[in-house]
């Protein structure tokens, strides 16, 4: 049996069902899984599924039939939670998080549900702080002995005396090393950051995870992994903007590359190591001989949860002493580690001039509801131009009246003076009828039912506009003067210091300024042969059946569709065809290019379907009119086809566009961390840093970038359209 077989052999039942298992737990995937979410929230249920459990779920006491644990991937064995419904009856729902920065985001949010969390050692302080958890009662953990536990890992969880979280498991950060692929030695993080360099170019990745990369780094380079002195951070960032070309991925959810040999070598917590060499002998698992830090998962109750009793039970099952240290773990850090930086319908009328060629001074008629028929003097630029040779003064040339102008109710019609000479755009030229009269002009009355009617309907999207838009960017922008609080998030203040910090962050901001009109350019190239075929072409029997097929991938998750794109470029999917036919060692996915594709995939029917409307409405007439006159398909196409859909090109432009520049999924999946949008910048400044006040900052300048666009793109619109009027005439 070859090795390509085995690695592409259809899975078996039995590898099916383990596999599924290790997903509901999380092996497969980690922090990557929950950042692409949005707000790195992922949850797996593993109770109340048909089959799941043997004995039937009982209801006991008044501990419901529910409850919500908060943890990360790896940190629990199943059978505990089907032990703890068996026994109780209550059903475990679990919430999967990326970081203690996200966890710490969602409960000072509120309203999390939770009964239960998991946070790493180095938080318990902040969360007692901030007022988020209150003391244990530990009489009602009677498994639970701190007298038998080691001081190193309970003492981060007592807090001036006072126990606010006990231990779960502990471990550190490692190594994982493809052993086949990589001959060298790895015994340091000094040798990680060589290799990565040499022989597992291309090959290595480090976690996205700020604390674990930056603490390594300054190992690595024999400073402290605690260290907040600037020269020592100063050298560990020189090292990792060095190393950084060289990377396959900066990526927290490691264990799908390493499965895949896409990538031979990464930083890799304790229980992800070891389930990667029982599944794979060849991946070896290395603790750096340099140094690193201990880490302990606690178990703690939200403070806002008031009922210990059923979060507790969960604590209380006896667990297995040879598992319980088990678990993916986090990284300790110092919270002095983390970084700064971080119009009402009237009875008066007036009507265009239908000359529009008409120059000069031109008597105003009035048309009032009933006319047969009336024209007023309106300029090309949609302005009237009132001329009357003196105040009051009929015109030298009266114009015809209607038949029985004059004999019944309407009066006749009479220029109007008190205009005489100026220039009214007709929006003022409305308002002027509605509110003067010389006695012989009726004067327009308001209809305040239909105004009422009107704001009606207006109102609830107005007030939605307001919460959801106009004060969460009010909020923003106070944000964005603010300062970074000690423990993270926002304390006011009234300072420039983020948007002078913003060329930190200049390498987000030119990825996307620069892949993002790229990315609507190659979807602009792809759509219009596209929409054309479809509006001009495409037999109409057929066309309705096809513009569905360009809406079906919408139909699916982008998620999905860019996760179905990950395996296409990667190791298995295009290279690996490449290497049948002698092409070896080709890299497609985590590039730059690998990010075009999946943004052209992503929005291309966002482009189609304005330029498919635009194209859709074109006068066929025009085109045969062309081809009489002479005029070749080329030409009619750049003189006729072209021009009259710009309106719907311009609209496809400034729509993906826009969503472009805060793209987040896209670059995270296919770009691997290596290419970096301000939707990544963002995300990392909020749920990570926690910098609220420099992520604001970012908001708003990308904000006002959206504004400028959008504005340029109606401009353009707006001459696009005001010229084809002209050509039309």
């Amino acid at each position: 049996m070859t090795k390509w077989y085995r690695e592409n052999a259809p899975i078996t039942a039995d590898k099916l069902a383990d596999e599924l298992m290790r997903l509901k737990r999380g092996s497969v995937s980690r922090r990557h899984f929950l950042g692409v979410t949005g707000l790195g929230l992922a949850t797996a249920v593993l109770a109340r599924q048909p089959g799941l459990f043997n004995s039937a779920a009982y209801a006991a006491g008044d501990l419901g039939t529910q409850m919500s644990i908060a943890t990360w991937p790896n940190y629990h064995d199943p059978a505990t939670f089907e032990a703890f419904t068996a026994a109780t009856g209550v059903a475990v729902e679990v919430n999967v998080f990326g970081s203690n920065e996200e966890m710490l985001a969602k409960l000072q949010a509120g309203g999390t549900g939770w009964d239960l969390f998991v946070p790493t050692n180095y938080t318990i302080s902040t969360y007692v702080k901030l007022g988020l958890i209150d003391e244990l009662d530990l009489s009602k953990l009677p498994n639970y002995d701190a007298s038998t536990e080691n001081a190193r890992f309970t003492n981060e969880g007592i807090v001036e005396g006072k126990t606010y979280a006990v231990p779960k498991n502990w471990g550190t950060t490692g190594i994982a090393v493809n052993s086949d692929k990589i001959k060298a030695p790895v015994a340091s993080w000094k040798d990680f950051f060589e290799i990565a360099m040499t022989e597992a170019d291309g090959r290595a990745m480090v976690h996205d995870y700020q604390l674990t990369t930056i603490g390594n780094a300054l190992v690595s380079l024999g400073f402290s992994f605690n260290s907040i002195k600037p020269e020592e951070l100063a050298k560990a960032e020189e090292l990792l903007i060095k190393v950084k070309p060289h990377l396959y991925a900066i990526n927290s959810d490691y264990q799908p590359s390493m499965r895949a040999t896409d990538a031979w070598m990464t930083m890799c917590w304790t229980n992800d190591g070891a389930q990667l060499n029982r599944d794979m002998p060849e991946i070896k698992f290395v603790l750096g001989k340099d140094g690193g830090r201990d880490l302990v998962g606690f178990l703690r109750d939200p403070e806002e949860c008031s009922e210990q009793t059923r979060r507790l039970r969960l604590a209380r099952l006896p667990d297995d002493p040879g598992k319980r240290r088990e678990g993916t773990h986090r990284q300790r850090r110092a919270d002095d580690r983390q970084p700064r930086h971080e119009a009402a319908s009237g009875r008066c009328h007036l009507e265009q001039d239908r000359l529009s060629g008409r120059s000069g001074p031109h008597p105003a008629r009035v048309r009032r509801r009933g006319d047969a028929d009336g024209s007023g003097p309106r300029r090309a630029d949609g302005a009237f131009q009132i001329g009357l040779s003196s105040q009051f003064a009929p015109h030298p040339s009266p114009l015809p009246r209607s038949q029985g102008e004059g004999t019944g109710s309407r009066p006749p019609r009479v220029p109007f003076a008190p205009l005489a000479g100026r220039r009214w755009p007709a929006g003022r030229m409305r308002g002027y009828l509605n509110t003067h009269s010389d006695g012989q002009i009726m004067r327009v009355a308001t209809n305040t039912k239909r105004n009422l009617v009107t704001a009606a309907l207006i109102a609830p999207a107005a007030v939605w506009l307001t919460v959801f838009l106009v004060l969460p960017f009010i909020a923003m922008l106070v944000f964005a003067f603010g300062e970074r609080a000690p423990e993270g998030g926002y304390q006011p203040a009234f300072t420039f210091a983020q948007f002078a910090n913003l060329p930190t962050r200049a390498a987000a901001f030119w990825n996307t300024l620069m892949l993002a009109p790229a990315g609507a350019l190659l979807c602009l190239v792809v759509a219009y042969p596209v929409a054309y075929y479809l509006a001009v072409k495409a037999n109409p029997r057929y066309r309705l059946i096809l513009v569905s097929l360009v809406v079906v991938p919408f139909w699916t998750s982008l998620l999905v569709r860019t996760y179905a794109w990950m395996y296409i470029l990667g190791s298995r999917g295009i290279p690996n065809l490449l290497s049948m036919i002698g092409i070896e060692d080709v890299r497609m996915l985590n590039t730059p290019g690998a990010v075009l594709l999946g943004i052209v995939y992503g929005y291309l029917p966002l482009m189609i379907m304005p330029i498919y409307v635009s194209l859709e409405k074109l006068d066929r007439r025009l085109l045969e009119a062309s081809a009489d006159l002479g005029g070749k398909p080329v030409s009619t196409f750049l003189g006729v086809t072209l021009p009259l859909s710009l309106p719907g090109v311009m609209t496809g432009v400034a729509l993906v566009t826009i969503l472009l520049l805060g793209e987040y999924l896209i670059p995270q999946l296919l770009g691997g961390g290596k290419v970096f949008f301000i939707g990544n910048a963002l995300v990392d400044l909020f749920l990570q840093s926690r910098n609220w006040p420099f992520g604001s900052a970012i908001a708003v300048t990308l904000v006002a970038v959206v504004v400028v666009v959008l504005m340029v793109a109606m401009r353009i619109a707006w001459k696009v359209a005001g010229t084809r009027q002209v050509d039309l005439v």
